[in-house]
């Protein structure tokens, strides 16, 4: 394009514009006449800004302005570039007007009052002159700049001297033409442009080193909030460097950076502050509706957030990503201030977050949006941090937010939550191996919800609920009540007992498939847990319908043998899997060999069941005593029987009980051989004399065991018999002491014999 027609679109100083620069520049002049102390006001003006909380932001500040440029049109683009002598920024949007030259050469008087544009106080210029003197701005409805020593000039002319002199309140009308001519880099602007603001570098100065920096550290996040800016490209000499642009993918909006990608979602609302919250914002801000919009990273919702004021403060914000509004912040918006406007828009804030939040999960992660909830309060935390976080957990009392086994979200205080041995450390096989079951009970807690992170933002919750709804005491638990592991593992039973219930006709089948999760489950959790069998629950279904704990003494993997009293066998449809075998293998269960069934009958007379044993059973256990070798049952019978009788505090001769003459079954420490002593007739002493009919076979057994015909001398009497002794003696003694009236009742535990 020829320097003639590019120029076409660009006004000269003669423009309106010009026009207006020329006669305000009159009026500033005049006014330093007449009040030479707003000289020495506005220069030290400029100098705190360019060298405050605005010292390092020229191309936030520049970047910002182009923005608002494009604000209202369908998208346009920025283009920044360093050059050795210039900074350029070129935009294509709405051309300058008066306001806009009065906002760039004053301050706190914007022309974007009442509008939700960013820049809106005209302070971020002055930044520019930490890197230049002569800050020149085009524009097609007109061009000028500023220029230190023209407004040192100027000044002086009306005011002989000052300390320091102001460089951005005078600005002087400028041809576009004239300044084109040896700048190819303008030219190739104007060609596209509608504003372009060129910066002259200050010599012998950092400030190429400095704007490089901001280039290089520029958060592309910035497009998230300016959809009208559809590209924003940034180039150090003639490479471009980085180039930014945003599309949208259905909600997701795709943020690139070069070849670097991330996505994000985007959720807007709007807030009309309270009259208290009006009367706490600035004095330039004029809008009562205020927008506020949650940037939420898809890839990273366990990352740190920031609150921005379009562009980053230094305030972090316990949700992941960027919370964005007009905050009401310090004047180089670093920071946000107290206030009951801020605090307006926080509590808002966590409204939009409650809301928002559960739309972070997938069907392929249910529990995901757990990973944005806030962490814990930490010292350092501040009070807007704070606030966020305790009003957030606060207002999702209001939603359902806890996933359930099938996806779908249940309130926190109604799910089911596994056992927190389970939890403490983690295996994420087990809790699939339980999830893998199609008629597991959905109201548990899904198995992608089952990391720490998600655990701890599940008790925040709950503690919240607690807080809200209940009335705690001194030493009430705030903690999620935690399940049982036996009902965890007994939770896959459920469905199988109810079709039983209900005579479903396949009710077997479920139960085999129920009983097969829960062994394989079960065989997955920590050996120390599993080896108390008592707590994994009644998930063996045997082979007589019932479901029983994994209790090796009591049940047994199923074969010929049939179980007796007290024992079990497991389903054989559970033994024909080689799967569900090793596990019930590995759970400690046996097949039913006569050792086994001596172990567990031993076991069984051990307990209290024995009142329950008959004469079918005592016959039970003798007939599997035979079939073993006797010196390896009489081992067997002592070793065992001596284990159980340490903790049942029975003699193991009170526990083994033998057929007498009578008929009767009798311990064998009250009973003796036929010989000297009893009869084997019967004749008398039928009780005491060992029926030799029945145990013929076992007389070499039972002496062994210590059966003998005679009383034996040094003979240690079982603890039991003894204090029945004593017993009865204490009770005959006091019922002859009582038969006298004159005589007291002697107290029982006194006496001694």
């Amino acid at each position: 394009m020829s320097r003639r027609s590019l120029l076409r679109g660009w006004a000269g100083p003669s423009a309106p514009i010009g026009a207006y620069i020329s006669e305000d520049t009159k009026k500033t002049l005049e006014a330093y006449r007449s009040q030479p102390d707003l000289i020495l006001e506005h220069a030290n003006h400029e100098e705190d800004t360019s060298r405050g909380g605005y010292a390092h932001r020229q191309l936030f500040e520049l970047v910002q302005n182009s923005a608002d440029a494009l604000a209202g049109s369908n998208g346009g683009r920025i283009c920044i570039r360093l050059t050795s002598e210039y900074l350029y920024c070129a935009d294509e949007g709405k051309p300058v007007d008066e306001a806009g030259v009065r906002a760039l050469k004053s301050s706190h008087m914007s022309s974007k009052r009442g509008t939700a544009e960013i820049g809106r106080f005209g302070l971020g210029f002055k930044s520019v002159i930490r890197v230049t003197d002569c800050p020149e701005f085009f524009s097609r409805s007109g061009s000028f700049k500023f220029d230190r020593d023209e407004s040192i000039r100027l000044i002086r002319a009306v005011v002989s001297s000052s300390e320091r002199y102001p460089i951005l309140r005078l600005p002087v009308a400028i041809d576009p033409a004239q300044a084109v001519q040896d700048d190819p880099a303008l030219h190739e602007f104007m060609s596209w442009a509608t504003n372009i603001v060129r910066l002259p570098l200050k010599p012998r100065s950092r400030s190429h080193e400095i704007l490089k920096q901001q280039i290089t550290a520029f958060p592309q996040e910035f497009l998230l909030f300016v959809n009208h800016v559809s590209h924003l490209i940034m180039e150090i000499g003639n490479k471009v460097v980085r180039t930014f642009s945003l599309n949208l993918q259905g909600q997701i909006s795709v943020l690139k950076d070069g070849k670097d990608e991330s996505q994000w979602l985007v959720v807007n609302d709007e807030h009309r502050l309270s009259e208290e919250a009006k009367s706490d914002r600035r004095s330039l801000d004029d809008i009562d509706n205020i927008q506020v919009s949650w940037a939420i990273p898809i890839n990273r919702l366990d990352s740190t957030g920031h609150f921005w004021a379009f562009f980053p403060t230094m305030t972090t914000s316990p949700l992941p990503g960027i919370l964005n509004a007009p905050w009401k912040t310090n004047e180089d918006r670093q920071n946000l201030l107290r206030g009951v406007y801020n605090d307006e828009l926080i509590d808002f804030s966590a409204s939009l977050a409650a809301k928002t939040i559960t739309k972070l999960r997938t069907k392929a992660d249910p529990a995901r949006h757990l990973d944005a909830l806030p962490r814990r309060s930490e010292p350092g935390d501040s009070e807007h941090f704070s606030r966020l976080r305790s009003e957030l957990y606060r207002q999702l009392q209001d939603y359902e937010t806890c996933p359930d086994q099938k996806g779908d979200l249940i309130r926190v205080e109604d799910a089911l939550y596994p056992p927190k041995e389970l939890t403490d450390s983690i295996d994420i096989d087990l809790f699939t191996s339980w999830a893998a079951y199609r008629y597991k009970p959905v109201e548990w807690l899904h198995i992608r919800a089952l990391t720490r992170n998600r655990l701890a933002r599940l008790e925040f919750l709950y503690r919240s609920y607690l807080e809200n709804h209940m009335q705690q005491s001194p030493g009430f638990s705030t903690s999620i009540p935690r399940q049982s592991i036996a009902k965890w593992l007994e939770a896959l039973a459920l469905h199988a007992k109810s079709a039983k219930r209900k005579d479903e006709p396949n009710w077997q089948e479920l139960a085999i498939e129920a009983s097969t999760a829960a062994i394989q489950t079960a065989v997955l959790i920590d050996e120390r847990i599993r080896n108390r069998y008592d707590k994994l629950g009644s998930i063996i279904f045997t082979s007589q319908g019932k479901w029983v704990i994994p209790d090796p003494n009591k049940v047994f993997l199923s074969e010929a043998l049939v179980p007796h009293h007290g024992t079990e066998t497991t389903h054989p449809h559970l033994c024909s899997d080689p799967k569900t075998l090793q596990s019930l293998k590995q759970l400690g269960l046996q097949y039913l060999s006569p050792e086994v069934a001596v172990k567990a009958l031993i076991s069984d007379i051990s307990s209290d069941d024995i009142r329950h044993w008959g004469d079918d059973d005592w016959v039970h256990l003798w007939d599997q005593i035979r079939s073993i070798d006797q010196a390896k049952a009489a081992k067997l019978i002592k070793d065992n029987l001596n284990e159980h009788s340490q903790w049942s505090r029975k003699d193991w001769h009170d526990l083994l009980h033998v057929h007498t003459v009578s008929n009767r079954w009798f311990p064998l420490s009250k009973t003796l051989l036929p010989g000297s002593i009893v009869p084997r007739d019967g004749s008398r002493d039928s009780d005491v004399a060992v029926d030799l009919d029945f145990h013929d076979i076992d007389v070499s057994l039972l002496q062994k065991l210590g059966a003998t015909e005679t009383p034996v001398s040094r003979y240690t009497l079982s603890s039991d018999r003894y204090f029945q002794f004593l017993r009865s003696c204490r009770t005959k003694f006091i019922q002859e002491v009582s038969q006298n009236p004159s005589n007291r009742t002697p107290q029982r535990g006194k006496l001694r014999f």
